[in-house]
């Protein structure tokens, strides 16, 4: 009969043996050693001062004192001294100091948080499946940082797969977030589950937004970040239902025109309808230089009538004087006429042009001095560049792409902002609060028409959500302090509270999960879970 078990080398009883006592009670001690494992830890090298009986420590590597030499064993302190005692492959204790379970593997003691655990399918208070390896059921998930961040991973083997987020209602996706076929990066949403809208694109080349379902005017306005009390809103109110209206930038630096307002015009300009100037007083061609002045000077096709009307407007009695040639007294210079026909109509009772010569390098209207940069210079509560037909066309030109072609809002004669094509053939809008200090706005690239804002976007604020809001809708409501999105029928918020996140990642917040998402890794898929790392 052997002296011990087989498994746990349990000291047995032998036929006629004295005192049985003894040596029961010492396989009940190994028992009471044994069973339901438990040690204070496994990281202590020195046996500690004060030990109680029936304290239980797992030696480690480097262990000194009475420990020297007895790594990966159980000590035991009892009856003033430490006893050891070899696990076997498969022990399992519980390490009070790291609450946490360790299994021995015949050669040292590991946890779960020492190395990684690689499972086939992992569920959390759910069931995974063959697709949905790793499950969770649960009101939030916490991805925390070790160190400085977190960084989340969703890899795929190629380009043509897909690396995404999908959001769902009832196992049924609404809306997708990731590199879905390529590797632009694309929010898509849904109404079915069935049927996608992709909503933002940005090419993975150039890192240019698409918006291809378009922004809504009522959700969407532009203010100064220092002074958001300057505000740009965008309205299609006078579209009619139904219609499309494009807007097409010209290919070539230029200006937005307010034609409400006063605006000076730089470079050349071309005007396709009706002209009409209503001050009292303008003057066209003011230069001493060698300079060319044409009205009507293009080229009348034979059997058409070009007709030139100067002072046609006054009434009977009143007296309209057209003057020729300069009124200046003593005058020498001169009148050309290049006219092969002359006709005045019997109407005309008088023409004066005492030493005219007409001779325009300059034009001021309404009582305004031109100067040799503001060659056409106007005085006037406004200024009308009215439509001949369907439409007008406001051109302002340049010689070359490095130079400006602008419209500039000046207060006091000093530049407050600045529309148009600077310095490139790129669209750019700029403001100033000095005259001296500009800052760009917006710019539009004219390679592909896509708008970048180089500032803050600041989105008008409200008291309250709208409401019936609808799809695609953006807003601030100024109560809450949270900016929400409308999606599926449903107002989201949008931010997390991250401030740590790198440039170029996206933050979206939903549900109570906040979500970070990079450009595609290179080391597979890394998840940690309440600070336990799982990598497959």
């Amino acid at each position: 009969m052997p002296d011990t078990s087989t498994i746990l080398s349990l000291p047995l009883i032998q036929p006629a043996q004295a005192q049985k006592h003894v040596t029961h009670n010492e396989a009940l001690r190994l028992l009471d050693l044994m069973v339901q494992l438990s040690v204070q830890a496994r990281d202590v090298t020195v046996p500690p001062v004060g030990a109680v009986p029936g304290d239980r420590y797992i030696v480690p590597v480097g262990a000194s004192g009475a420990w020297n030499g007895q790594a990966g064993k159980i000590a035991l302190f009892e009856t003033g001294v430490w006893q050891f005692f070899t696990p076997l492959a498969g022990w399992q204790a519980y390490v009070v100091a790291e609450a946490a379970m360790a299994v021995f593997d015949g050669a040292a003691w590991l946890a779960l948080s020492d190395g990684p655990l690689s499972v086939g399918q992992l569920g959390v208070s759910t069931l995974p499946d063959a697709t949905n390896r790793l499950a969770v059921s649960s009101p939030a998930s916490l991805f925390d940082h070790a160190g400085a961040g977190h960084l989340m991973k969703l890899n795929k083997a190629t380009t043509a797969d897909s690396a995404s987020l999908a959001f769902q209602t009832g196992y049924s996706s609404r809306a997708m977030l990731g590199t879905e076929g390529s590797d632009d990066f694309e929010l898509k949403v849904s109404e079915d589950g069935v049927s996608f809208l992709s909503a933002v694109t940005v090419a993975a080349a150039t890192g240019h937004v698409t918006l291809p379902q378009g922004v809504l005017a009522s959700g969407f306005s532009l203010r100064d970040g220092a002074d958001p009390s300057k505000r740009a809103v965008f309205s299609v109110a006078s579209v009619s239902a139904g219609t499309t209206r494009s807007y097409t930038l010209p290919n070539a630096n230029t200006e937005l025109a307010g034609l409400t307002g006063p605006q000076t015009f730089n470079g050349q300009k071309t005007f396709s309808g009706t002209f009409t100037v209503s001050a009292a007083t303008a003057n066209i061609g003011t230069s001493t230089a060698n300079s060319s002045y044409s009205v009507g000077g293009g080229a009348t096709a034979s059997g058409n009538t070009s007709t030139i009307n100067l002072g046609t407007g006054g009434a009977s009695g009143s007296i309209t004087e057209v003057n020729i040639g300069s009124t200046e007294a003593g005058a020498l210079g001169s009148v050309v006429i290049n006219s092969p026909s002359v006709t005045f109509a019997a109407s005309v009772t008088s023409v004066a042009a005492p030493n005219a010569a007409v001779t325009t390098d300059q034009l001021g209207l309404g009582g305004a001095s031109p100067d040799a940069t503001n060659r056409l210079s106007v005085n006037a509560p406004a200024t009308l560049l009215n439509h001949d037909g369907a439409g007008h066309q406001l051109k302002l030109n340049k010689a070359a792409a490095a130079q400006t072609a602008s419209l500039t809002f000046q207060t006091g004669f000093s530049g407050r902002a600045e529309m148009g094509t600077t310095g490139s053939d790129d669209f750019a809008i700029k403001v100033s609060p000095d005259g001296s200090t500009f800052y760009t706005a917006m710019t539009v690239a004219r390679a592909t028409g896509q708008a970048t804002l180089p500032q803050v976007l600041n989105l008008g604020g409200q008291a309250a959500d709208p409401a019936s809001p609808v799809d695609g809708m953006v807003w601030l409501n100024t109560s809450s302090g949270q900016v929400k999105i409308r999606s599926a029928g449903v107002s989201e918020v949008i931010g997390g509270g991250l401030t740590d996140g790198a440039k170029g990642d996206v933050f979206v917040s939903g549900g109570g999960t906040v979500w970070t998402l990079a450009a595609p890794a290179k080391y597979g898929v890394q998840v940690a879970l309440n600070q336990q790392a799982f990598i497959n």
